[in-house]
C-alpha cells in the first residue's frame, strides 16, 4: 500500500486488502490536520479583530484630545542651582500645529526684583514668585510676531512683546542686585489647537 506525501494517508491499489483500522487512522490524522488549520485561521481572525480594536480605539483617542482642550506640549528644564538669568527657548514647540499656546512659569526666587523679557537688558515687565501664565496666538504660524498676553496683569504688565518670531524667540528671566533665581524655576508650553 501506498502513502500520500504530505499526511502520510492511505492510498490502496486494486490488490490491496483494505480494513478499518487504515480508514481510521487516516481519519485522525484529517481531523488533527483540520484542527489545526481551524486554529490558524481563528487567530488570523482575532488578529484582525484586535487591529480593528485598536484603529477604532485610536480614533476615539484622537477625538478625546481634540475635544480636551489644552495639551501639554513641552516642559523646561527646571533650574538646577541658583542663577540671575533663567532663558525660557520657544525654539522646541512646532507653532504652527497650535491656534493657542500658554506658557506657564513657575518661578522661585527670594526677591520680587524679576524682570520678564527679551533678554537681560530689554525689560519687558515686572515679574513676583509664584506661577505665572502668558498666552500667545501663533494661530498656526510660528513666523508671526512673539507677544504674550496676560491675563491678570499679575506680571505688572498687560503684555509682553519678544520682537521676533515665534519660532525663534525666547524669554528671559533675571534678577537684579545680585539677587537670584531659585532651584525648581521652570516653565511648560501647553497648546490648544
Amino acid at each position: 500500500m501506498d502513502k500520500t506525501s504530505n499526511y502520510n494517508l492511505n492510498q490502496w491499489s486494486k490488490d490491496d486488502r483494505v480494513l478499518m483500522e487504515d480508514f481510521n487512522a487516516d481519519n485522525a490524522k484529517l481531523d488533527a490536520a483540520i484542527d489545526q488549520v481551524d486554529g490558524r485561521v481563528d487567530g488570523l481572525a482575532e488578529s484582525k479583530a484586535d487591529k480593528t480594536a485598536v484603529t477604532a480605539l485610536q480614533g476615539r483617542m484622537t477625538a478625546a484630545e481634540a475635544k480636551a482642550g489644552a495639551r501639554l506640549i513641552q516642559r523646561g528644564t527646571p533650574l538646577g542651582a541658583e542663577s540671575g538669568v533663567y532663558t525660557v527657548s520657544f525654539a522646541g514647540v512646532d507653532w504652527s500645529q497650535w491656534k493657542t499656546i500658554y506658557l506657564l512659569l513657575t518661578i522661585k526666587a527670594n526677591t520680587s526684583n524679576i524682570s520678564i523679557g527679551r533678554n537681560s537688558v530689554q525689560h519687558q515687565a515686572k515679574a513676583y514668585p509664584g506661577k505665572k501664565l502668558l498666552i500667545f496666538y501663533p494661530f498656526f504660524d510660528g513666523d508671526t510676531s512673539a507677544v504674550g498676553v496676560n491675563p491678570v496683569a499679575d506680571i505688572g504688565e498687560n503684555f509682553v512683546s519678544l520682537g521676533g518670531a515665534y519660532k525663534s524667540a525666547e524669554l528671559v528671566l533675571h534678577t537684579y542686585n545680585n539677587e537670584k533665581l531659585l532651584p525648581g524655576t521652570t516653565y511648560e508650553f501647553w497648546g490648544e489647537r
